[in-house]
């Protein structure tokens, strides 16, 4: 418990705690999946193919929810506090284990709450770097200990103890949502709002499909980590757990950096290597070694791509929700591919493939970076 106080005081946040605690909690939500899936597959009876569908119907929402929210939604302190309770209750009722195309409505549900709880957060700071950056380090501090919990709570309680604890520590930013947002009177949007948008520029498009495809092959193994790291190492439940927060220890630096990045697809080619490693060595080391990179890699790689988007845009406030909305899109897919080359084929092809399709994201990536695009401007988490 003492890493993440200390690395929160080399950070010394100043936002307001609704924003990062909202942050905070939304990330959590989003993290479980590794040790989820496999709990989920054996509480159901089912293979993990078909238990992807409740991660993949969680992300669908959340694109959904940070798409619409705005397009639809003003940032009301209320609005954070209702999405958090919203969070809350499906997690909730989700812990009681219902029939399992009700468990994938209420998880859709509750990644529709995350997704607006996302939103808000990044929509109160985005154009300012050093404000972005407070909200970029908190998803790998909470990274420290969510994986050793969420593994420990699934060994002890099984799914339902995961979907409880997520219910429990909801109630912290509910309480905190209060004055984290601006004074408006209407919740929603006007109708002029909606609809004075534009769209992106070819290049603009062009970076967004890299940010598509870095999630979707990103996710596709990232997921299923855990089991495979399960099947072809010697790491304990416990072990992949800390490998996870590795993962998040090797993140913080890069979310918190402020210097040149260098060309992101670079970047995001070291992740695409570290998926393949991953999924083809199958030694304990290497594992551990590839996910930590893993994480620095990505949050080093992520804020370079959005400086090019921003770049390639005539309008990039309007892009920075399409590219969170997006890269959500391939996180929805991801795990759904994942499963069925994991059941259907095996771990190393699964790693080969997911570590290919991140690979076109890096090319595609170097064809549109250029030197002047380089920034210290950090993103909204992937």
């Amino acid at each position: 418990m003492q890493v993440p106080v200390a690395l929160l005081r080399v950070v010394r946040p100043q936002e307001h705690p609704g924003l990062l605690l909202g942050t905070a909690y939304a990330t959590a939500v989003l993290s479980v999946g590794p040790f989820l899936l496999p709990a989920v597959a054996d509480e159901y009876d089912i293979g993990l193919g078909l238990a992807s569908l409740s991660t993949a119907l969680l992300l669908g929402g959340f694109a959904v929810g940070s798409f619409g929210a705005g397009r639809f939604l003003r940032t009301r302190g209320r609005v954070l506090g209702l999405a958090v309770f919203a969070a809350l209750l499906t997690n909730a009722a989700s812990a009681l284990l219902p029939p399992f195309v009700l468990l994938l409505g209420l998880r859709a549900l509750t990644g529709v709450a995350v997704g607006v709880i996302t939103w808000y957060s990044w929509s109160q700071v985005f154009g300012a770097s050093e404000r972005m950056s407070e909200i970029a380090v908190v998803g790998p501090l909470v990274g420290l200990t969510t994986a050793p919990v969420a593994a420990a709570l699934r060994d002890a309680f099984g799914p339902e103890g995961i979907y409880l604890a997520l219910a429990a520590t909801a109630i912290v930013p509910l309480v905190f949502s209060r004055r984290s947002g601006v004074l408006e009177p209407e919740y929603f949007a006007p109708r002029a709002e909606r609809s004075s948008r534009h769209a992106p520029t070819q290049a603009a498009r062009r970076v967004l499909i890299c940010l598509g495809l870095l999630t979707l092959g990103g996710s596709a193994v990232f997921t299923y980590g855990a089991v495979i790291a399960a099947d072809r190492t010697t790491l304990s439940s416990q072990a992949i757990a800390w490998s996870f927060s590795a993962n998040a220890v090797a993140s913080v630096p890069s979310a918190r950096w402020t210097g040149r990045r260098g060309r992101a697809g670079f970047w995001l080619l070291g992740c695409a290597t570290a998926a393949v490693a991953i999924g083809v060595v199958g030694l304990s080391a290497v594992f551990v070694a590839a996910i930590a990179f893993w994480g620095f890699a990505f949050w080093m790689g992520v804020p370079g791509a959005y400086a090019v988007l921003s770049s390639a845009s005539v309008h990039p406030e309007e892009r920075a929700g399409d590219a969170q909305a997006i890269m959500a899109a391939g996180r929805v897919v991801g795990p759904l591919v994942g499963g069925l080359v994991l059941d259907q084929a095996s771990a190393p092809v699964l790693g080969v493939v997911g570590g290919g399709v991140m690979a076109l994201a890096g090319l595609g990536l170097l064809t549109l970076d250029r030197p002047s695009a380089d920034s210290s401007a950090t993103s909204a988490p992937g």
